[in-house]
């Protein structure tokens, strides 16, 4: 009866998983101005230049996700859920990925889908102009803050050594002052779980 009960189970999560609304992650590049101590995506990083222009691997995306809602239209139906648009990287809020970052907001309104995005806040400035353009699809910002000026700029750091926090937390000010929702993301760990 149990090994029973665990098939169904795992058929009754495939079926949801299977017919659950797509959600996308968009990723510009896996460049970073940042160097913080526990970066797994640093193994991602690819040595040398690409001659592929950010703006035809948008299109290539976008390609893509169309066609995956294609499939999961013709499959399920039209949904009325929002059909999310994760913008991560790396950090895709790098002030050199301004261009591209406008383009992946400019087709994700094209379709009516909402954006989200995961960054570490550095370069936040440099975007809210954009931002303000867009509003009415941006739901909200995820920035990493791990904890008190002290533990956080020991951990998320340049490539220099130094901190990060007290930029971050201007520009998080910076957002909030234009009506941007931050969401605030705490890595936790031994060293910083008392603060």
């Amino acid at each position: 009866e149990y090994n029973i009960f665990l098939k169904e189970l795992d058929s009754r999560i495939e079926m949801l998983e299977k017919s659950a609304t797509p959600n996308f992650l968009v990723v510009p590049s896996y460049a970073c101005n940042l160097h913080c101590i526990y970066c797994y995506e640093q193994t991602y990083m690819i040595k040398g230049t690409t001659n592929i222009d950010p703006i035809k691997m948008v299109d290539i995306q976008f390609d893509r996700i169309d066609k995956i809602m294609e499939i999961y239209e013709n499959r399920y139906g039209r949904t009325n859920d929002d059909i999310r648009i994760t913008i991560m990287g790396g950090e895709p809020l790098l002030r050199c990925n301004l261009k591209t970052i406008k383009y992946i907001f400019m087709k994700t309104k094209e379709r009516n889908y909402t954006i989200d995005i995961v960054s570490n806040g550095v370069d936040l400035n440099h975007y809210i102009d954009l931002f303000n353009e867009y509003k009415d699809i941006l739901d909200h910002i995820q920035i990493t803050v791990d904890g008190i000026k002290e533990i956080h700029d020991k951990r998320r750091i340049f490539q220099d050594g130094r901190g990060s926090f007290d930029l971050i937390m201007k520009n998080i000010k910076l957002a909030i002052k234009k009506d941007i929702l931050i969401v605030l993301r705490v890595n936790i760990d031994e060293t910083n779980i008392n603060e």
